[in-house]
C-alpha cells in the first residue's frame, strides 16, 4: 500500500528510503541479469555461427572433393579406354587421333589427352602438327611412368604446359609393348584456370577462399573473390595452423588463422580427394560470417543500455511520483521480457510456437529466411509457410513433444515470393511462466541438399557407365574368385550377382581349353601384375557362347600385397567371325586366280603344242608325198636328202611326245629314278656333243670344268643328262652368236654335287624368273613368242632333281647372261675300281 499525504513525514521518508534501496536493488539485479542474458545469448550465437561456418566449410570441402574425385576418375577412365584400345589392336594415326577427339568430349575438365613415344616425344594429340617436336623426356609424370613397375594413375605438377603455355595438372598412364617394355606415355591436361572457375561456382562470401593443393602443399588452383591478382602456381607456401593440422589428421580437418597468402582470418576446411594426391581447403572468413553477430551485439548492447536506462529512468520516475508506481514497474517487467526473448535470437532462423501452432516470436534472421515481415509472422500457424506436413499434423505432433525433449527433423518452407527452401529444424519444449513453449531452430539447407544432389546424379552416371559400358568389368581376388562384376559381363555368363559374386570363378564359364589356360595364368598373373588381350571361349549357364578378350592389371595394397584385379572383356564374337570369312574368301580367291592361270597356262601350253608339232609334221607329210610321187627318184642325192628330212622330224615330234608324257609322269608322282655310280665327266661329255654342231654353227664357245672331288656319283646319269640338256638347250638358244657358255660340276660340303651351266645370252629380268620352273611356261608367248619351245624343260627338271632331294637354281642379269644350277645331296662317290 502506498503511502498517503495523512502519513507522517518519517514514514514517507522511510517508505521512500526502502523503495529507493528496494529500486536500487532491483535495478542492480536487473541489470546484472540483463548482462548476463546477454553475454549467455552472445556467446550461444557466436558458437551457432561458428558451428555453422564449420558445417558450411566442411560441406562445401567435402563435395568438391567428391567433385575432383569423380571428374579425376572420369578423365582416368578416358586414358584406360584410349590405352585398351592401343593395346588391343595396332591403331593409325588418324583413328587413333578420333579416338583421342571422342573421349576428350567425354571428360570437359580436360583441356588434351595426348600421346608420347617412348622417348618423350609428343606424337598424338590435338596441337600436334606434324614435325611437332616437344620433348617430355624431362618431365616428372614421364620419368615415374618409365621407371614405374605397378601400372596405376600418375598424377602430377602443377607444370607449365609446352604446347598451351598454361599451368596444368597433368594425369598419365604408362604405355608398354606387348612384351612389357615401355612403349611411351599416354596423358592428359587439366588447366589450373579449369578448378578455379569451379570453384568460382561456389558461393564462399566476399572474402572466402577456395585452393587446392598436392600432397606436398603445392598449390594448384586458388579462388578467391577479395584478391584480383592470383597468387604463384606451385607456391608452398601455407600456415603453422595448417601444418599442425595436416600432421594431426593428414585427410580431413578445421582451423582458425590468418591465410599464409593475404593475411585474411578464415575459418577453415580441408579435406583430401580420395584416391589422388590432392586437397581442397575452403576458407569462409570470420569479418564475413561474424558481421551479422557483430550487428546483433551492437543491437543487444543498444537494448542493454536502453534497458537500463528505462529502467533507472522509471526508478527517478517512481521516486518523484508514487502514483505511477505500479504502471511502470509493470512495463518495465514487460520490456524485460521482450528484451530477454530478443536476447535469444541466433544468426539460425528461430521461431517460437505455442502447442497450436501459432508463432509467439520469431527473430530477424527467420523473417529474413522467410522474406517477409516479422509483424506478419506473429500469431501466424506455421502450417502457413511449412508445405510438407499438413496443419493436422503438426497440431499433433507439437502436442506429444515432451518438455526439455529435443527432436530434430528435415521440412520445406515457401518464401514470401513463392520460392520454396529445404531446412532443417531442431525443436525443443520449454516453458516459461508457466507456458508451454516450442522453441524452433530453423537452418536453410538447400544448397547443401543441392550439392548432394549433384553429387548422387555423378555418381550414378559413373555406376550407369561402369554396369552398362559395351564390354564386361569385373574383378578376382587373389585366389581368383569373382568378388565384382558389372551387368554386362552378368548378361554373358547367363547368372545373376548372387550366384557369381564370393562364389564363382572364371573357370566356371571356360570350356576345358579355357580352364587349363586360366589356372596355367593366373599365379604367373599374380606375380607379373599384368595381363593383355588373351582370348576364351565363355560358355555361360544360360545364354549364348561366345569369344571374348580379356585384359587386367592387378591392384596392390599399400604394403604392396595382391588385392583385386581390374579385369575387363570385349567380345571378340563377331570380329573373329568376320575374320574367318575373310580368310575363306581370300582362300577362295587364290584359288580362283590360281585356276584362272592353270587354265591360261594350259590354253596356251596346247597352242604351244599344236604349232611346235604342226612344223615336223607337215615336214614328214611333204616330204613322204614327194617320195611317194616318184618324182624323186630312189638313189639320188635329193631322194637321201628328203628322206633325211622326214627321219629328222619324226625325231623331233617324238622328243615333244615323249617330253610332254615325262609332264604327265611326274605329274603323277610316276617319275622313276635309277641310281648308279656315274662319271659326271662322261654324262657332260654326252650332252656337249649333242649340241656341238648347234653351237659350231652359232659360233658359241662351249667349255666345261670338274672339280677332282666332284668326278663321280650315285645317280641316274639319263635323268642328269636329261637335266643338264635342259639348261645346255636353253643356253644355246639364248645366247647370240660369238657368245660363249661355260658347264661346272663342283663339290660342295655333305657331299653334294652342283652343276651349273653359265652363258653370256639374253639374261633373264627379275620379274620372270619365279616363273621360270613352272609347267607350260614361256617368258615369250602367244604373238610375241620368238623362241622355240613347249615351255616344259626346266619344269622337267625341276621335278627330276627334286624328286631325288635336290634342288635347282637360276641366278640372272639381263643382258650379262644367266647361271642356272642344280644341287644333289650327298651323292657324291669315290672313283669306281674294278
Amino acid at each position: 500500500m502506498y503511502p498517503t499525504a495523512e502519513e507522517p513525514n518519517a514514514a514517507r521518508d522511510q517508505t521512500l528510503s526502502l523503495t529507493a534501496r528496494w529500486l536500487l536493488i532491483s535495478n542492480l539485479v536487473v541489470a546484472t541479469l540483463l548482462a548476463t542474458l546477454s553475454l549467455l545469448a552472445l556467446q550461444s550465437s557466436h558458437r551457432a555461427n561458428s558451428a555453422k561456418a564449420q558445417d558450411a566449410a566442411e560441406s562445401i570441402a567435402v563435395a568438391l572433393s567428391q567433385t575432383l574425385a569423380a571428374e579425376l576418375r572420369r578423365i582416368d577412365m578416358a586414358l584406360l579406354t584410349v590405352r585398351a584400345s592401343m593395346a588391343r589392336k595396332p591403331v593409325a594415326v588418324d583413328e587413333l587421333r578420333t579416338l583421342l577427339d571422342d573421349q576428350l568430349v567425354l571428360v570437359p575438365w580436360a583441356d588434351s589427352l595426348r600421346v608420347t613415344d617412348a622417348a618423350g616425344i609428343v606424337r598424338h594429340g590435338r596441337a600436334v602438327g606434324p614435325g611437332a617436336n616437344i620433348d617430355l623426356s624431362d618431365r616428372d609424370f614421364f620419368h615415374r611412368a618409365q621407371s614405374g613397375v605397378k601400372d596405376e594413375l600418375i598424377v602430377s605438377g602443377p607444370v607449365f604446359a609446352r604446347i598451351s603455355q598454361t599451368w596444368v595438372l597433368v594425369l598419365a598412364r604408362r604405355l608398354q609393348q606387348p612384351d612389357g617394355t615401355f612403349a611411351g606415355v599416354i596423358y592428359a591436361n587439366v588447366s589450373t584456370d579449369a578448378f578455379r572457375q569451379r570453384f568460382a561456382e561456389v558461393d564462399i562470401g566476399a572474402t572466402g577462399a577456395i585452393s587446392l593443393r598436392t600432397a606436398s602443399r603445392q598449390l594448384v588452383a586458388r579462388h578467391a573473390p577479395s584478391i584480383s591478382e592470383p597468387p604463384a602456381i606451385g607456391s608452398t607456401k601455407v600456415s603453422r595452423d595448417l601444418e599442425a593440422a595436416l600432421l594431426a589428421n593428414p585427410h580431413a580437418g578445421f582451423y582458425v588463422t590468418p591465410t599464409a597468402l593475404d593475411g585474411i582470418e578464415r575459418m577453415s576446411s580441408y579435406r583430401a580427394v580420395e584416391d589422388y594426391p590432392l586437397m581442397v581447403l575452403v576458407g569462409l572468413s570470420t569479418a564475413d560470417y561474424f558481421a551479422a553477430w557483430r550487428k546483433q551485439a551492437w543491437q543487444i548492447a543498444v537494448l542493454f543500455a536502453a534497458a537500463v536506462l528505462i529502467m533507472f529512468g522509471a526508478s527517478l520516475i517512481v521516486l518523484r511520483s508514487r502514483r505511477h508506481e505500479n504502471a511502470s514497474a509493470l512495463e518495465l517487467a514487460n520490456q524485460g521480457l521482450r528484451n530477454r526473448a530478443l536476447l535469444r535470437a541466433a544468426s539460425d532462423g528461430v521461431q517460437v510456437l505455442d502447442r497450436n501452432g501459432r508463432v509467439q516470436e520469431v527473430s530477424d534472421s527467420f523473417a529474413a529466411m522467410l522474406s517477409r515481415d516479422r509483424s506478419d509472422l506473429i500469431g501466424q500457424h506455421v502450417s502457413g509457410w511449412d508445405t510438407h506436413f499438413p496443419a493436422d499434423e503438426i497440431n499433433r505432433w507439437l502436442a506429444e513433444l515432451p518438455m526439455g525433449e529435443a527432436r530434430r527433423f528435415k521440412s520445406t518452407y515457401r518464401r514470401g515470393d513463392g520460392v520454396t527452401l529445404d531446412v532443417e529444424v531442431q525443436a525443443l519444449a520449454i516453458r516459461v511462466n508457466a507456458q508451454e513453449l516450442v522453441y524452433c531452430s530453423v537452418r536453410d539447407i538447400t544448397e547443401r541438399k543441392r550439392l548432394t544432389q549433384k553429387l548422387l546424379m555423378a555418381n550414378e552416371e559413373l555406376n550407369d557407365l561402369y554396369e552398362n559400358a559395351p564390354c564386361a568389368y569385373y574383378s578376382l581376388d587373389a585366389n581368383g574368385v569373382i568378388v565384382r562384376m558389372n551387368q554386362v559381363g552378368l548378361r554373358w555368363i547367363g547368372c545373376s550377382r548372387d550366384e557369381v559374386v564370393g562364389r564363382a570363378t572364371p573357370s566356371d564359364f571356360l570350356d576345358a581349353a579355357g580352364q587349363a589356360q586360366f589356372r596355367s595364368l593366373f599365379p604367373r598373373f599374380v606375380k607379373e601384375g599384368r595381363v593383355d588381350n588373351v582370348e576364351f571361349d565363355l560358355v555361360p549357364r544360360r545364354g549364348e557362347r561366345r569369344r571374348v578378350r580379356m585384359s587386367a592389371v592387378a591392384v596392390y595394397d599399400a604394403d604392396g600385397h595382391f588385392a583385386r584385379t581390374r579385369s575387363v572383356m570385349h567380345d571378340v564374337t563377331a570380329l573373329q567371325l568376320a575374320e574367318q570369312v575373310r580368310l575363306k574368301s581370300a582362300e577362295l580367291e587364290a584359288e580362283n586366280r590360281h585356276l584362272r592361270e592353270v587354265s591360261r597356262v594350259k590354253r596356251a601350253f596346247l597352242s604351244n603344242v599344236s604349232h611346235e608339232m604342226r612344223t615336223p609334221l607337215n615336214a614328214v607329210i611333204g616330204f613322204a608325198e614327194l617320195l611317194r610321187s616318184g618324182a624323186i627318184g630312189a638313189g639320188t642325192p635329193k631322194f637321201d636328202q628328203y628322206l633325211n628330212q622326214v627321219k629328222v622330224s619324226g625325231s623331233k615330234l617324238l622328243t615333244l611326245i615323249d617330253s610332254v608324257l615325262q609332264v604327265a609322269q611326274a605329274e603323277s608322282g610316276r617319275l622313276e629314278t635309277n641310281a648308279e655310280h656315274t662319271s659326271i665327266r662322261h654324262v657332260i661329255d654326252n650332252v656337249l656333243s649333242v649340241f656341238d654342231v648347234e653351237a659350231r654353227g652359232k659360233k658359241i664357245a662351249i667349255e666345261s670344268s670338274v672339280d677332282s672331288q666332284a668326278s663321280f656319283a650315285f645317280v641316274d646319269p639319263l635323268r642328269l643328262e636329261q637335266s643338264l640338256s635342259s639348261y645346255l638347250s636353253n643356253a644355246v638358244k639364248f645366247t647370240a652368236s660369238g657368245g660363249h657358255v661355260m658347264v661346272r660340276a663342283r663339290a660342295l660340303p655333305d657331299r653334294t654335287l652342283r652343276l651349273e651351266v653359265q652363258d653370256s645370252g639374253i639374261g633373264i629380268r627379275p620379274a620372270d624368273i619365279p616363273r621360270l620352273f613352272s609347267d607350260f611356261q614361256q617368258l615369250s608367248e602367244g604373238n610375241t613368242k620368238q623362241y622355240d619351245g613347249l615351255g616344259i624343260g626346266l619344269a622337267l627338271t625341276k621335278r627330276i632333281i627334286e624328286s631325288q632331294g635336290g634342288s635347282v637354281s637360276v641366278s640372272s642379269e639381263p643382258g650379262r647372261g644367266s647361271v642356272f644350277g642344280l644341287e644333289l645331296p650327298r651323292v657324291l662317290a669315290e672313283p669306281f675300281e674294278a
